[in-house]
């Protein structure tokens, strides 16, 4: 599995805000199917294929107490998730430099790369077009065309 999947992986698992309370309540203690459905406001059926979604993703460690089966948020999982989520989300050590002093990586857009040593703002509008297709917006600077 790519990195890209467990991503898409996370974030499918994450989609639903009913899923992403469970992991909120599910972090202080183990609770249960019933305890959380009352909390959460849902039935116990809708409860249950949530559980099902957060357990099948590896978040949610079940333990049986008596009769009942409780949930918990198992915190090594948790911390790789963070990890990886961070490698997208957090702050990227190429795209920090001042505006203006990134270059754009599509170098076959600029028919004179030495005059305008590939700065996205000194792109024509042709230029613009053929690298990145019809945009309203420049994609490396997010100014409009002219």
């Amino acid at each position: 599995m790519t990195k890209e999947d467990r991503l898409a992986r996370i974030f499918q698992a994450l989609a639903a805000p009913t899923r992403v309370r469970i992991v909120q309540l599910t972090r202080r203690n183990p609770l249960c199917v019933n305890t959380l459905a009352a909390r959460l406001g849902v039935t116990a059926a809708a409860t249950s294929q949530h559980l099902r979604v957060l357990r099948d993703a590896g978040l949610l460690t079940p333990a049986r107490r008596g009769y009942f089966i409780h949930y918990q948020v198992d915190e090594t999982t948790l911390a790789r998730w963070q990890e990886l989520t961070g490698s997208l989300l957090g702050p990227q050590p190429e795209l920090t430099g001042k505006k203006g002093e990134d270059k754009c990586q599509s170098k076959r857009c600029c028919p004179n790369p030495k005059s305008q040593d590939g700065k996205p703002q000194d792109c024509s509008p042709g230029q613009i077009g053929r690298c990145h297709g019809k945009v309203k917006k420049h994609a490396c600077t997010g100014q409009r065309r002219r």
